[in-house]
């Protein structure tokens, strides 16, 4: 059971000082006892009378009568009481704040005034009960309970002895009225409309930086007092952090858990029975759905939950488990939008909570019923900002997901839609947090403040107590939303202008009523920043010290700023706001609002000491103030003048600076640039560099915050001595690859990087972007953004700079890199050494056609094949992956290759595979990386890649994962961003089709050949077909025209898959059939693959009901997703769905279609890439197709893929239709008719395998 503790405050302990020294038969205890056990009831204050009554159950009869009698007060003693009240500001503070200050008691005895109890005997005590001993432990108990209301609200007790303190200072001028009004807002006052529309954004939700999160310090319940008044049991401030840990643990877990599950379905919530309903009270109901997870990892086994807000039952779970568990992005993005986009609320929540980054805040309900929800610590601006952002993004969810009562007839305004939906899952995971550590008989408040449970001061006197005790503890959180704004201003007196920014602001202002033109000033709130003219900077700085002085010389004033309804409007100090009745009605307010920020900044207490209403800083209390204060103050939203000096605390810290000898700037490289650097660490504070005397003598410093210079220096032993123990301690040199990567970034292992002139210019020269003119011999006209992808990939080989090309799939990098390649060739880079490029066999075929295309004069060797031999006279050879990996310590040992590029570089993305392993021990002068791939998305996959094009640039794996990986894919780190990007930019290119500045350059278009070859039993049916075709041709000149069309047929069917041609329907089995059994597989599959990881829809095109049957099958097993087939044999219903949830539904990513079927009618633009499987070989045909995707309403750049198998009848075809322009020009009637006009001798030559 919680232990209770009465007189938490020193007036109610004060009150309680009457009992000491009783001990009639352990009566007291025993009264405190009763107490603590609720045998208190029927409570009441009669302030009027000064009277006290109870019931207190009995032993013997149900119930004992209690009365306490205290005396009135009144005469001359009170007035003089008063008018020494009302002469004290820090007096006047505290009571704003239902406070006493301790001068209270010493004035009350000096008039004569017995406000506190001395003894038992000070009261009027009768008790019905039988015991004679006065006082009984049932009217202990009452005294106990009766300390509760006093701590919370001391006015009780000047009320109980006829003093009406309120009223008394109102007639001296000081209205104090608002003390017992409520400063809580209404549930109501939540619900405001959205003065713009904003629809539901997925994308943004998705894209939301978390910076804010990460780098939030910790700080909110530094803002509250130990305790409420009037709360027994103990801290609530530290009861509060035991939650709050407890809940960052649940935070933790799941959002590292990897147990498998499956995501939720909402799909059986609608608008009557939504998954979250927010009522009329602010409170939250989820509708139960199930949770399917797996615990054991491929064991299949799986339990079944049930997600609820009431999880009483073994088999539920509350609902911040929404999406524990591992969840795939595959999984995300074929969800659906809504949620997907729970899923990132959810997260975001979690950070919070993990983050510590929650608040509590309470609201009335309707009146006289208060709550108190979990929120985000939205004192902090940019988790404000996070929190609007959050809201406009689900500004138009649909209300089968979230359901707000009372806002059916208005768009919610985003910033208080964005706070309900993430404290639905804040609140959901505190709720639980306490649960976990709740005790029997913890007092309401507990529930009210972890739980949410409803106060009704209504109910009994005891309500209105817990009301007032938990407001005034919160109350600080919202010092920001009150109506004046406190001012706190700073003043270096040995900086000039700081002195001079405070007579600007106070001295030469204050005899005037107010500033009307302070607005004008605004920026001097947050702190000034002007820089002193070079004619007053040395007179400005006359009076620093040169080194470090133990002395603070810092004056604190406090003003306030505030906007009349009379026009009164500006900075007012407190001197003027307490001697100036025009400030009457806001003086209550001040007062208030200084005395709840005197928790946070003791400092402030001084300045209503002080008779001219400023306080100098001392050197001891300094730290306090900058260290502790400030940062809270801020935190509050409190606007303070700052001088630069204090604005921030310097800190000694390392530097290393980075130099570059005798560089030769005409011919810049990395390889240049990495031989001649040189290095040095150094100790400084902030742009200078600290001697080892000053060093020693912050070390011996005793204060926190010294002076040095014309700033401040926050001083921890701790840090001083690692820092000092680093820079002492022999370091083994960076590699010059890891230089380079601080140079880039600004920062080397904690310690900041400078850069001398030399190595600036270096580091520009090297990176800096140089157009080139492609060679005289290239086939093509380059694009202006593929001019550029060229010029930089050409500057970057030249200046041994690794490169990653990852420009959008059908912008053209295999062309971007064969012109580099020519235009090397040109220059006469491969006269020594050749290029090595690493394809995947499904490409090994398209490089050879694009390179004799694009680059006829480039002199090619492809190393393929159970004969290869390696040829090095050349200027490329060309291989795959799986040959690279046997031949990486055998042929390719013994070459230094001029250039090592990969294809398709997702290849390598693992570091445990051979592909890795074995391109790495490659040989060659520079590297470059292609992959369409958003591989940015994936960090995990991101540093081997980027180890291949320049090692050692980021580190080790581990480092890598420590410093990038993890604060930006688990904490979205915008500090991990940023330096991330340095560090990569000048080695990555990456463009998407989206792009403005590419976009307007695209053709609307993107039509590719993908060649593929025949495996050795394709060829060898192909073959055996045409042969047995021929011969029937040349015996059968009547039906010429039927046999060469059946001949397509077949051969199509071929080079699609075998078995298609081969068996009969009922002998047709997809589960039973190879994919690799065919060569447009591997292509098909290469396209698929890189489409689905980033995120596009395909749709794939066959004249055959068995090829799409197969494919339909095969990309089901390949890809873990439903796949539909589109064709003649379905009903018009089910052709309707298939298109319906095609473009509608986001996990629906590749659709096969009859080409017949399907080749007029349709509105399929939720594809941006077609895939033609099988060509009909007619062009007006395959447009036709094609339009299903490219049409109006079409928003992207749409891709068609043709695969082609070549030194077959397919890729001959091709080559016809594209050199006569007669048969590009074909009608969709003309079929592929035209074949059959072909003589027999060429169509002998069109259908034989090379």
């Amino acid at each position: 059971m919680a232990r209770n503790s009465y007189g938490t405050t020193w007036w109610g302990q004060q009150w309680l000082n009457a009992l000491s020294g009783i001990d009639h038969q352990n009566r007291i205890p025993r009264g405190k006892s009763y107490a603590n056990t609720d045998k208190v009831y029927n409570f009441s204050i009669d302030t009027a009378k000064g009277l006290i009554k109870a019931r207190v159950r009995g032993n013997y009869d149900p119930f004992y009568s209690v009365k306490i009698q205290l005396n009135r007060v009144e005469g001359e003693c009170v007035d003089k009481f008063i008018d020494a009240i009302a002469s004290s500001p820090l007096i006047l503070s505290k009571l704003a704040t239902r406070q006493l200050d301790p001068q209270v008691a010493t004035l009350a005895d000096k008039f004569g005034i017995n406000i506190f109890p001395k003894s038992w005997r000070d009261f009027s005590l009768k008790c019905s009960c039988p015991d004679f001993a006065v006082p009984c432990k049932h009217i202990a108990a009452v005294i106990y309970i009766v300390s509760k209301e006093i701590d919370a609200n001391p006015f009780i007790l000047f009320e109980l002895h006829g003093i009406d303190i309120l009223e008394k200072l109102k007639q001296r001028n000081f209205v104090f009225d608002e003390v017992k009004q409520s400063e809580i807002p209404s549930w109501m006052s939540f619900l405001q409309p959205s003065e713009a529309y904003a629809c539901h954004d997925t994308k943004k939700l998705r894209e939301l930086s978390l910076s804010a999160v990460n780098q939030f310090e910790n700080g909110i319940l530094k803002l509250l007092t130990d305790t409420p008044p009037g709360f027994t049991q103990g801290s609530l401030r530290d009861i509060c952090s035991d939650v709050l840990k407890k809940a960052v643990k649940l935070s933790h877990a799941l959002l590292s858990s990897k147990v498998d599950r499956d995501l939720v379905s909402l799909s059986k919530c609608t608008d009557k029975k939504p998954f979250i309903r927010v009522n009329s009270l602010g409170e939250y109901a989820v509708s139960p759905v199930s949770l399917c997870i797996y615990p054991s990892k491929g064991s299949g086994a799986k339990e079944i939950y049930t997600l609820c807000d009431d999880n009483t039952d073994a088999k539920s779970l509350p609902v911040y488990h929404l999406f524990s568990g591992f969840i795939s992005t595959r999984d995300l993005e074929n969800a659906t939008e809504e949620l997907e986009s729970l899923y990132y609320i959810w997260h975001i929540a979690l950070k919070l909570v993990g983050a510590k980054a929650v608040m509590p805040q309470m609201y009335e309900c309707i009146d006289g019923l208060y709550r108190i929800r979990w929120i985000p610590a939205i004192l902090n601006h940019d988790i404000k900002e996070l929190v609007l952002n959050v809201g406009s993004s689900i500004t138009g969810i649909g209300k089968n997901i979230l359901k707000i009562d009372r806002t059916e007839d208005f768009v919610l305004d985003a910033y208080q839609a964005g706070l309900i939906i993430l404290s639905v899952f804040i609140q959901s995971i505190i709720s639980d947090a306490y649960r976990h550590q709740k005790k029997e008989n913890d007092a309401f408040e507990l529930g009210a403040l972890f739980e949410g449970r409803i106060i009704d001061i209504e109910e009994t006197p005891a309500s209105s107590g817990i009301k007032l005790r938990l407001e005034s503890w919160l109350q600080p959180l919202f010092i920001k939303e009150l109506e004046v704004s406190p001012v706190i201003v700073l003043t270096d007196l040995l900086d000039k202008k700081s002195r001079q920014i405070r007579s600007d602001l106070i001295v030469k202002r204050s005899n005037l009523p107010y500033f009307a033109n302070y607005d004008e000033r605004e920026d001097v709130y947050d702190s000034y920043t002007e820089v002193v003219d070079d004619a007053d900077e040395s007179d400005a700085k006359s009076s620093l010290p040169d080194g470090i002085k133990e002395s603070a010389d810092i004056v604190i004033d406090i003003g306030f700023k505030t906007k009349r309804s009379d026009g009164a409007n500006g900075f007012v100090h407190l001197k003027d706001i307490l001697d100036d009745s025009f400030y009457d009605d806001i003086r209550f307010a001040c007062l208030r609002t200084i005395a709840r920020l005197e928790s946070i900044a003791p400092n402030l207490s001084d300045v209503l000491k002080s008779t001219d209403y400023q306080s100098l800083v001392s050197i001891e209390t300094l730290a306090s103030l900058l260290v502790d204060a400030l940062p809270a103050l801020k935190l509050l939203g409190i606007s303070m003048v700052v001088p630069k000096s204090l604005k921030h605390l310097l800190k000694p810290q390392s530097s290393l600076q980075l130099d570059v000898g005798d560089f030769d700037f005409d011919s810049a490289s990395m390889l240049n640039l990495a031989s001649l650097l040189s290095f040095d660490f150094n100790l400084s504070i902030g742009d200078s560099q600290i001697s080892q005397d000053d060093f020693e003598s912050l070390m011996a410093s005793k204060y926190r915050v010294v002076r040095y210079k014309e700033n401040f220096i926050n001083v921890d032993p701790t840090e001083l001595s690692r820092l000092k123990k680093r820079f002492e301690e022999n370091r083994d040199n960076p590699k010059p690859i890891a230089l380079i990567a601080a140079a880039l970034s600004g920062e080397y292992e904690g310690s900041t990087v400078v850069l001398t002139d030399s190595m600036q210019k270096a580091i520009e020269t090297i990176f800096k972007e140089k157009m080139t003119d492609a060679s005289s011999t290239l086939q093509a006209s380059l694009r202006e953004y593929q001019k550029r992808g060229f010029s930089w990939l050409y500057k970057n080989t030249q200046a041994s700079i690794g490169s990653i090309i990852a420009d959008d799939m059908g912008l053209g990098k295999t062309l971007q890199v064969i012109a580099t390649l020519d235009k090397i060739r040109e220059c006469g880079g491969f006269d020594t050494n050749p290029a090595l490029i690493v394809v995947p066999s499904s490409l090994l075929v398209n490089w050879q056609r694009e390179m004799q295309k694009f680059a006829p004069k480039l002199n090619f060797k492809v190393f393929y094949g159970t004969k290869k031999s390696l040829d090095t006279n050349c200027h490329v050879v060309l291989t795959t992956y799986g040959v690279m990996t046997r031949a990486a310590d055998k042929e390719f040992a013994k070459v230094n290759f001029r250039l090592c590029i990969i294809d398709e570089a997702q290849a390598i993305k693992n570091s445990k595979t051979a592909n890795f392993k074995k391109i790495k021990k490659i040989n060659a002068d520079c590297r470059i990386a292609m992959s369409g791939t958003p591989v940015e998305n994936r960090l995990a996959e991101y540093w081997s890649i980027m180890d291949f094009v320049n090692p050692g640039l980021l580190g080790s794996e581990s480092d890598f994962k420590r410093d990038y990986a993890n604060p930006i894919e688990k904490h979205r780190d915008a500090s991990a961003v940023d330096k991330f990007r340095r560090i990569t930019a000048p080695f990555v290119m990456r463009r998407l089709k989206s792009d403005k500045s590419i976009i307007d350059d695209l053709p609307e278009k993107i039509s590719t050949n993908q060649y593929c070859s025949l495996s050795k039993s394709q060829a060898a049916l192909y073959q055996s077909k045409v042969n047995s075709a021929l011969h029937r041709l040349e015996n059968d000149e009547v039906n010429r025209l039927a046999l060469v069309l059946e001949m397509i047929i077949s051969l199509k069917q071929i080079c699609n898959c075998p078995q298609t041609f081969e068996l009969d329907d009922k002998d047709f089995d997809p589960a039973m059939i190879d994919p690799q059994d065919t060569g447009k597989s591997e292509s098909l599959f290469a396209l698929l693959d890189e489409m689905i990881d980033a995120g596009q829809k395909a749709i794939i095109f066959t004249q055959f009901t068995k090829m799409g049957e197969l494919l339909k099958y095969w990309c089901h097993k390949r890809y873990s997703m439903d796949v539909d087939f589109y064709h003649g044999g379905l009903g018009q219903k089910e052709k309707s769905r298939i298109v319906d949830t095609f473009q509608n539904d986001r996990s629906k990513k590749i659709l096969i279609l009859s080409l017949r079927a399907a080749g007029t009618g349709l509105n399929l633009t939720a594809a941006t890439n077609v895939i033609h499987y099988d060509l009909w070989w007619n062009p007006a045909v395959e447009n036709q197709a094609t339009d299903r995707a490219y049409r109006i309403g079409q928003k992207h750049n749409v891709n068609v893929y043709r695969l082609i198998c070549t030194n077959t009848f397919e890729e001959k075809i091709n080559e016809i239709i594209q050199s006569k322009k007669e048969l590009t020009e074909l009608t969709v009637n003309a079929g592929e008719n035209w074949i059959g006009d072909l003589s027999n001798r060429q169509l002998k030559e069109l259908f034989s395998v090379e």
